[in-house]
């Protein structure tokens, strides 16, 4: 029987388990600037960055941090060289978590408890539960069950997702591991079978008429929001990328001295872009238009600085990553014209089912064509989701089969942007600089916990954490009413950063020292 060659493969081409480094530098720093973007997203009102394209950078930070949950784990799991539900499932890996997520959660608990009883809720445990959590209150009955903190501020929802993690990450691992092609392809296919379950057991939100309505509609959407499962196709995506995240295949001989033509060149269109729209002045909608463009362009570069062989890419992969471009994007921008005019649902669905396929075309053809560039097809699963993010930023596009702002269609815009970071930053800088950011990166749990509570003693306060309201109007002077200068907006960021990172890397580090002292205690009696 002839030898099937997979050297291309991309799942085919393993690390050496000792090869794996203890921990990669560009995932400490894009968890540390997306920790900073989460605490933009919880204090800065939407309306405020909206004109400022905020769905391409700040939202980006929930898919990101799905995504790298996925990397860290693989990382891990490949570095024990555990495949098997008994490997994987084992008493040291129950340890570790709940001393990596319970620890931090019972001091965040009895803080928030403590704080909520005492300075909102004149002493009574049971009054802060039965109005906080309830038909009527933020959180619906029981929620708190899932990992809500009992006096809690926004960003809650996410903990939850962690500590589910800790049943359902060796699960999806045991199933990558046992068909990674196929886990892939299925969980993308049950993300979209959520949409539509949700979309069937929740409805569109414009049906709403009423306070009531939207209440009950606000508390199924938590349930959704607080489960894992929803996330299995980022997180399996971040597996993938643990088995090699290069843009080039692994064996490639090629240097990367063109590189740095790539990140010059770039750099030119981007400064072109932004000259253009100084000159011309574009309306909103067009600013998104001259986006696709541009990323287009640095797309088109971005293969071309990666392929092997480029005659073989001109002539086999280049017509296929346009054609997928242009039938996904058309199919967008066909169902965003379709909305604003009014067309009938079962027209919508159709359209919806071949942005799926179109959207799912650039994984399949990775996975299973032979090619030089290995992730190649990752540009057009970023065009993709591109093309989706900017008319849902810029021309209001909504599909109502999807629910929310972290659903797969973002996925492909903040995965490519990971490889780059992986790619271009260094494995392992040293210096202080890079020790301080390491220790933010390492720290997100903590940071996190630390911004919950922060912003719900602000929200006991003035009604809100965002900048707006009684806060933005009477705590700063000089802001005028249905005015606010920009000036005061950052401060008032810039103070929640203060407050928020210190604290979470102290309470990080101390939360280290204290295990490390019970360690060596227990090391000593043996």
């Amino acid at each position: 029987m002839e030898k099937i060659d997979n050297s291309n493969s991309f799942i085919s081409e393993k690390k050496p388990v000792d090869d794996l480094p203890k921990g990669y530098f560009q995932l400490d720093l894009l968890k540390a600037i997306m920790i900073l973007l989460v605490i933009v997203d919880h204090t800065v009102p939407a309306g405020l960055i909206h004109p400022y394209g905020n769905t391409l950078w700040e939202r980006i930070s929930i898919p990101v941090f799905l995504i790298v949950m996925g990397m860290n784990m693989g990382f891990s799991f490949q570095k024990k060289n555990q495949s098997t539900l008994r490997d994987l499932y084992t008493k040291k890996y129950f340890i570790g978590k709940i001393i990596r997520y319970f620890a931090p959660f019972i001091i965040a608990w009895i803080i928030s408890t403590i704080i909520g009883v005492f300075a909102f809720y004149n002493g009574s445990f049971s009054q802060m539960i039965n109005e906080r959590f309830s038909t009527t209150g933020s959180w619906g009955e029981f929620q708190y069950l899932l990992g809500i903190l009992p006096y809690s501020g926004p960003g809650n929802w996410f903990i939850s997702v962690v500590i589910q993690s800790i049943i359902f990450l060796p699960l999806l691992y045991y199933f990558y591991k046992k068909s990674p092609k196929w886990t892939l392809l299925l969980t993308f296919i049950f993300d979209a079978a959520i949409q539509l379950a949700l979309y069937t057991w929740i409805g569109p939100n414009y049906l709403i008429s009423s306070m009531e309505e939207y209440i009950i509609y606000w508390h199924k959407r938590v349930w959704i929001a607080l489960s894992f499962i929803r996330y299995v196709f980022p997180v399996t995506l971040g597996f993938w990328f643990s088995e090699g995240f290069t843009l080039r295949k692994e064996n490639s001989n090629k240097s990367f001295s063109n590189d740095k033509k790539f990140l010059l060149l770039s750099g030119a269109i981007l400064i072109l872009f932004v000259l253009i729209i100084l000159a011309i002045q574009p309306n909103f909608f067009s600013v998104g238009y001259l986006l696709i463009g541009m990323f287009f362009i640095i797309s088109l570069l971005l293969m071309w600085n990666f392929a092997e062989y480029k005659q073989d890419f001109l002539k086999r992969e280049l017509p296929v990553h346009i054609g997928l471009v242009i039938f996904g994007g058309g199919l967008i921008t066909l169902y965003t014209e379709l909305i604003e005019n009014g067309t009938p649902l079962i027209l919508k669905l159709l359209l919806y089912f071949g942005i799926l396929v179109a959207y799912a075309l650039p994984i399949i053809l990775t996975l299973f064509w032979k090619q030089d560039n290995r992730i190649g097809f990752i540009w057009s699963f970023f065009m993709i989701s591109l093309i989706y993010i900017t008319n849902y930023q810029f021309r209001g596009l909504r599909i109502e089969f999807l629910f929310g702002d972290y659903q797969l269609m973002v996925y492909g815009y903040s995965a490519l942007w990971i490889l780059l970071v992986m790619h271009f930053v260094p494995s392992n800088p040293n210096g202080r600089l890079f020790d301080g950011i390491r220790m933010v990166g390492r720290s997100t749990y903590h940071i996190l916990f630390t911004q919950i509570i922060v912003l719900a003693i602000f929200t006991g306060i003035w009604g809100t954490s965002y900048f707006e309201g009684e806060l933005a109007t009477n705590w700063f002077n000089g802001v005028a009413t249905g005015e606010i200068n920009s000036f005061y907006v950052f401060l008032y960021l810039l103070i929640c950063w203060i407050i928020c990172i210190p604290i979470g890397v102290l309470w990080y580090w101390g939360e280290g020292k204290v295990i490390e002292a019970i360690k060596r205690k227990g090391d000593s009696k043996d």
